[in-house]
């Protein structure tokens, strides 16, 4: 132990707990050197959990150079809990802190704390700081944490009685009374982990206070690191299995057991406390890059027996009500519907979405474990839904909620019966039905006035819901470029004068707009908005139609569909958009399309007067082109093409998105997307089995295949190996992790394997590689023999290698269908199939199966796959008996007309609903 004798008791005791934070440490202790305050007032103990680097010295010698009274206590490694608990031992302050090694102070930090405790009095029993995210991979502070409303005043002190939605839970944040944990023997419980221990604690430490009061400070700001290898301990704790066990047990159950016992009954504040902790695992299951997706069966139940427990003790008000920060509506009728008792078996109803082209209504309810009987009339005879589905809502694989969505014609007085009873039908979305009437809701709905002043302001929690702020650097100023000084009026003119010479490509010299509209400021939106309006603009692009593949590359489905207008529909406006410096812009210009800058301001000009925009991506930057000042909505329909067939889960990925025509090419794929019980949200009304616009061109020419001289490898990429997008666009930065990724050595020993040189050279083949485009940047840094010839799809035709060649190699990659529709064998190569669905791509396992659906063998090594080759060749390079069965059930028959069927589709978008199709009587 190192020790400073301190030469009287302080106001306040930091308990530093060290283990592996070596690297972050340097920070930490600059943020501590800058602090203001008198020397005798504040104590830190460092506490070294056995950490194996040189943190313990580095703090010892700060020490000794600073103007803390602290010391070092060396422990074994025990964790986070029990160096804590050390600490408290230890101190000797009035209050006590725990700020983590591997964050930041702000440099009033300790100065605004002393000040406050010198100024409490018995009521504060807590003291908290506002905690703010610092990225240390761009070393940005974002003020976005989900609690961060409670802390828009520089400082209020509130009564969790009374206002039970400001809950804490941080121990780094919050300041306790010594003397309170020491009369109550409270510790750190060390069972509680990976996290929460700070909850639990903070909650029985409150629990013990009359009337528990939360002094919040706004204007003392703790920096929270958010670690660019993502290792802190929060980070990580979704691959632990105490996560999904021992904390619902240890944390929320007892916890719960505890508060009964002692207090006769659960606080609010308490219920809520323990529902925002609950509800991360919600999100967490909701987001496509998820750490939780591949949770074990095992862990999983363990979880859901536990959370149903934990939920009896909690009110169905409460999570109902709960508004501590902003939840999913389907979340909390998720954990009302999915494990607790309730006597009502549905939700109340939403009729949300009106189609004027079409006439027809969504009509949408939720219910649990139960289905209710359905009667629908409308014009007072029974009818079946036009289109109709079923949505599950999933945690860790249990489904928790069902959701109805049925179509139904809007031409007629509708009604629903539900059990035998008729219900409401709300028009609007679902319904949030507060429990507690605040003065300034019931003023402003009952009087139609803000509250008067005479009766005070009080907190209001929803108004305190500030927007995020960025800058980047705990103490600078974001940088926000200047304005220009604009004269609407007169580029107005000159549009006037101009438009009609300049078709659109000369808009940008001629106003001097930022090249690509993510970069426009809200008044450039504004004015290119008005230029949309007007009449030439809106004379020249009326009922336009856009297609794009992706903003740097074509070659895929819309290049197809739009060669298909081009060629036989005349009577449609189409553009294409791609990038002017794509490499694909000179060759698509000499075919005659009609081409428009992707990102310009032509292109939003284009957008604004458009009424189908059709791409083969659905990023969001295809779906969201410009957000920043636009107003009015979207007038196009979106349509997906898909860049390939649909075999994976990608529903929380898919059901976000504005997708109102869905084209597949598949009858696996169609069934996944518009069968009932599944994540999904579509129905066959968006849902088109139609094939894929680019499969017409594989058909026209799989009967008349050039030489075949090549086995082509193709595999699909890796969200884990890939940076930061670019220009909020398709290209992505390189990671320098890359050349010692599994995924790279895989192929670079196959590639460089005799065995696949030897084969290639025995059937007279050439062996060529083809990556995803998004493992594009990294062509050059595969190791591969000369012989293997490397192509890009930005150089190369697709579809023209797979025609050439007499097998196909890929991994997950749907490229699989593309060469069995042209009669290409296919053998899967996946390595790393647990790494792969562990939740860092875009998807999980969907009903597709690689070995009972799949085209072609799966394969784990090397071995396997020469195994497979040898097969193939031996059966004259064609389809075995069992893959020809699959390939027919897939596809059923292959035909030349998927372009004709995905243009009569998009039509088909703003065609009303013939009366006897929307009409389904029950006779």
């Amino acid at each position: 132990m190192i020790h400073l004798q301190l030469a009287q008791d302080p106001k306040l005791t930091l308990v530093v707990s060290m283990y592996k934070v070596e690297e972050y440490l340097g920070e930490f202790l600059s943020s501590l050197s800058v602090q203001k305050f008198n020397q005798p007032e504040v104590e830190i103990i460092f506490v070294n959990d056995g950490s194996p680097d040189n943190s313990s010295a580095i703090v010892a010698d700060w020490l000794n150079s600073s103007h803390f009274q602290g010391r070092v206590l060396n422990k074994e490694n025990g964790g986070l809990s029990s160096a804590r608990n050390l600490g408290i031992d230890e101190a000797r302050g009035e209050w006590i802190t725990f700020p983590d090694p591997d964050d930041i102070l702000s440099n009033n930090y300790l100065e605004v704390l002393l000040q406050r405790i010198a100024e409490s009095d018995a009521r504060s029993s807590l003291i908290t700081t506002n905690i703010q995210f610092y990225d240390d991979k761009n070393n940005e502070v974002n003020d976005t944490h989900p609690l961060r409303s409670k802390f828009d005043k520089k400082f209020r002190i509130v009564n969790l009685e009374r206002h039970p939605n400001y809950i804490h839970l941080s121990a780094a944040t919050g300041i306790y009374r010594v003397a309170k944990i020491r009369n109550l023997k409270l510790r750190f419980e060390e069972e509680v982990k990976p996290n929460f221990e700070d909850g639990v604690f903070t909650a029985k430490y409150l629990l013990n206070f009359k009337n528990p009061t939360i002094s919040l400070l706004g204007n003392a700001i703790y920096y929270y690191r958010r670690r660019e290898d993502g290792s802190s301990m929060v980070q990580t704790a979704w691959s632990k299995k105490d996560k999904y066990t021992t904390l619902p047990k240890y944390g929320y159950l007892n916890l719960l057991k505890f508060a009964k016992k002692n207090k006769g009954y659960i606080p609010e504040w308490m219920q809520n406390t323990i529902l925002y902790d609950i509800f991360w695992f919600l999100r967490e299951d909701d987001r496509i890059h998820s750490g939780c997706s591949n949770v074990p069966a095992e862990w999983a139940r363990e979880f859901h027996r536990l959370i149903s427990k934990a939920l009896n003790y909690i009110d169905a008000s409460t999570i109902e009500d709960f508004n501590v920060t902003k939840t999913h509506w389907h979340h909390r009728q998720m954990l009302l519907f999915g494990y607790k008792k309730l006597a009502r078996t549905h939700t109340e109803t939403s009729v949300n979405s009106l189609e004027t082209e079409t006439g027809l209504v969504r009509l949408r309810y939720c219910y649990g474990s139960t289905q209710p009987s359905e009667e629908f009339r409308a014009r007072g005879r029974k009818i079946m839904p036009t289109h109709a589905t079923r949505r599950a809502y999933t945690l860790l694989g249990k489904t928790l909620l069902t959701e109805r969505i049925v179509w139904l014609p809007a031409a007629g007085t509708l009604s629903l019966r539900l059990d035998e009873e008729k219900v409401p039908l709300r028009l609007g979305g679902y319904e949030d039905k507060p429990y507690d009437a605040t003065p300034a809701r019931m003023w402003k709905e009952l009087a139609r006035q803000e509250l008067p002043e005479i009766y005070g302001k009080g907190i209001n929690h929803a108004q305190a819901l500030v927007d995020s702020r960025t800058k980047t650097s705990p103490d600078s100023v974001r940088y926000q470029r200047p304005k220009k000084s604009i004269r609407p009026h007169e580029l107005l003119l000159t549009l006037q004068k101009e438009f009609a010479q300049s078709m659109l490509h000369r808009l940008n010299d001629l106003f001097n707009f930022p090249e690509r509209i993510n970069d426009y400021s809200a008044e450039e939106v504004a004015l290119a908005t008005g230029l949309a309006r007007k009449k030439e603009t809106k004379f020249m692009l009326r009922n336009a139609w856009i297609l794009v593949d992706r903003d740097i590359q074509a070659n895929d489905n819309a290049e197809h569909l739009y060669r298909y207008i081009y060629n036989n529909r005349p009577d449609i406006n189409a553009w294409f958009a791609i990038r002017k410096d794509s490499k694909d812009w000179e060759r698509l210009a000499k075919e005659g399309f009609k081409l428009v800058d992707f990102g310009s301001l032509e292109y939003f000009l284009l957008l604004r007067n458009s009424i189908n925009l059709i791409s083969s991506q659905v990023d969001h930057y295809i779906v969201n082109p410009f957000e920043r000042g636009a107003r009015g909505g979207y007038p196009w329909k979106f349509t997906f093409l898909q860049h390939g067939i649909t075999q994976n889960n990608v529903s929380r990925w898919l059901n976000g998105k504005p997708i109102e025509l869905f084209v597949t090419a598949s009858k696996h794929e169609f069934t996944d997307l518009t069968m009932e019980n599944s994540e999904y949200r579509f129905t066959s009304k968006e849902v088109q089995l139609t094939g894929f616009p680019r499969f017409d061109r594989l058909y026209n020419l799989s009967s008349q295949r050039p030489k075949q001289d090549l086995l082509l490898l193709m595999p699909t990429w890796r969200r884990s190996l890939l940076g930061d997008q670019i220009n909020d666009g398709n290209l992505r930065s390189k990671i320098d992790a890359f050349s010692n990724s599994k995924y790279a050595k895989a192929y670079e020993q196959l590639l460089g394997s005799s065995e696949l040189r030897d084969y290639a050279q025995k059937n007279g083949l050439k062996i060529g590689f083809m990556p995803h485009p998004n493992m594009s940047p990294y062509l050059k840094d595969f190791t591969v023999p000369n012989y293997v010839e490397i192509y890009s799809y930005e150089t190369s035709n697709v579809q023209d290698l797979i025609l050439r060649s007499k097998v196909c190699i890929t991994d997950y990659s749907s490229v699989a269908f593309d060469a069995a529709y042209a009669g290409t064998p296919v053998v899967y190569y996946q390595f790393d199939q647990q790494e792969f669905y562990d939740g860092t791509h875009v998807f999980r396992k969907g009903n597709w199966d690689y070995s009972k659906n799949g085209l072609g063998p799966v394969c784990l090594s090397l071995q396997e796959i020469m195994q497979s080759l040898n097969q193939i060749s031996n059966n004259g390079f064609n389809f075995s008996s069992l893959y020809s069965e699959r390939l027919q059930y897939t596809f059923g028959t292959r035909h030349g007309e998927s372009c004709r069927n995905v243009v009569q589709a998009v039509e088909d978008l703003r065609s009303p609903v013939k009366y006897k199709n929307s009409y389904k009587l029950i006779q």
